[in-house]
C-alpha cells in the first residue's frame, strides 16, 4: 500500500530490489537523475521519505578499502538479517580515481538471500544453538 502511495508499485526497481535484494546502478547515467534519483531510490529500498536518509545535496567521500586488516567481517560472507538495514556501495568508472574492475572484487552478494525462507530460519536458529 505504502509503495502504491509513493509511486513505487510500478517501479522495475522495486520488483528487482524485492526479487533480488539488490540493485545495480550507473550513478553517471543521466537517467538516473543526478543525486535527486539517488535519494529516490534510497526513499524506495528504506520506506522512509525523509528518517534516516541524507539530505540534498549527497556528499560523497573516498574510502580506501584496498587495505584489509585481518578480521574484518566485511571481508567474509555473512548474514545482515538481523535488522532492516540497507548498504550502498559506489565504485568509480574512471579515469580518476581508476575504475574499478570485475576482476578486483569488489563485492559479492548471493541474490535472494534477503528473504527469510523456513529453511533459511531453520539453518540460522540451528547455527545459533549452544554447541
Amino acid at each position: 500500500m505504502y509503495d502504491a502511495r509513493v509511486g513505487h508499485h510500478d517501479s522495475p526497481d522495486l520488483l528487482a530490489w524485492r526479487r533480488d535484494g539488490v540493485l545495480l546502478k550507473d550513478l553517471d547515467d543521466p537517467a538516473l537523475g543526478g543525486d535527486a534519483g539517488v535519494l529516490e531510490l534510497l526513499r524506495m529500498v528504506s520506506g522512509e521519505q525523509a528518517e534516516g536518509l541524507p539530505e540534498l545535496p549527497l556528499e560523497w567521500t573516498m574510502r580506501n578499502v584496498t587495505v584489509q586488516r585481518e578480521q574484518d567481517q566485511q571481508t567474509s560472507m555473512h548474514v545482515d538479517t538481523f535488522a532492516a538495514i540497507f548498504k550502498v556501495w559506489a565504485f568509480p568508472g574512471g579515469p580518476n580515481p581508476p575504475a574499478v574492475r570485475l576482476e578486483q572484487g569488489p563485492l559479492m552478494y548471493v541474490k535472494g538471500s534477503h528473504r527469510n525462507t523456513e529453511g533459511k530460519l531453520r539453518w540460522m536458529h540451528a547455527y545459533a544453538q549452544p554447541p
